[in-house]
């Protein structure tokens, strides 16, 4: 992949990853959900695709798109066609997150999940999906799936990517490296908001889930600055700083 090709790809997985920060200002959500969607499907190369949104009053996990190109499926968003699949419980009765299925551990947990091959995976249960494929001669295989998150930082919503393809011979793929990308994205993002406490925290998850990723010469970088950054304030006991916790705890004078 050519630098320009890679560097709108990371650009877009950013956007995918905080997509739920434009529905809070957009109206017509239908049509910004099949935008978003689509503009995924496009920048990942998969064959099909799912938003979820959550409703907050049943705690559930509400089909609002679902795009395939292989089947030629459109329903929801501003097709006019419903979705007649039932909502996904985020919580079990007894109020515990529902982590058999991706999709609600994905809105509870807030974490991406990368799969390779669905019918391979023990973690979670696909069952419904294995039906799905012997009903339509289809074959769902890798799956990204990833939290959508609103201004005030609460998941809204789920997007899950099916079946990636490869852009020369049109074979189901995985998604690769796309999750170290996402992850490494919502780091930088932290981090150009002046925000080191996430961001640090971000880059150290990135590290320990990938020690040989391909950020690792950026990340270190970025943890250096952020060391040095921190180094500017001396130590001041008998000073705290409460009120902004973008800075460090001695630092009262917002310096």
């Amino acid at each position: 992949m050519d630098k320009f090709a890679l560097e709108r790809r990371i650009a877009g997985l950013e956007l995918v990853h905080r997509v739920g920060l434009a529905l809070s200002a957009e109206r017509n959500h239908n049509r910004l959900i099949e935008r978003i969607l689509v503009e995924a499907k496009e920048l990942c190369h998969a064959d099909g695709g799912t938003v979820y949104l959550v409703n907050e009053k049943n705690d559930t996990l509400e089909f609002a798109i679902m795009l395939n190109d292989t089947m030629r499926t459109a329903l929801g968003g501003t097709t006019g066609r419903p979705i007649d699949l039932p909502p996904i419980p985020i919580r079990a009765a007894d109020g515990t997150p529902t982590h058999n299925n991706v999709a609600p551990y994905v809105a509870s947990s807030r974490q991406t999940v990368n799969i390779e091959d669905a019918y391979a995976v023990a973690n979670f249960d696909f069952s419904g999906t294995k039906a799905f494929d012997v009903r339509n001669k289809y074959r769902s295989r890798s799956f990204l799936t990833l939290p959508m998150l609103n201004n005030g930082d609460e998941v809204i919503g789920v997007l899950q990517l099916i079946n990636a393809r490869d852009r020369v011979t049109g074979e189901v793929t995985t998604f690769g490296a796309l999750e170290q990308d996402a992850m490494f994205m919502a780091a930088e993002s932290y981090y150009f908001a002046e925000d080191y406490p996430k961001a640090e925290n971000q880059y150290v998850k990135l590290m320990k889930d990938y020690p040989r990723t391909r950020w690792q010469d950026q990340v270190d970088r970025r943890r250096i600055e952020i060391v040095h950054y921190w180094q500017q304030f001396p130590y001041r006991f008998y000073h705290v700083n409460l009120t902004d916790n973008k800075r460090p705890l001695n630092d009262t004078e917002h310096n």
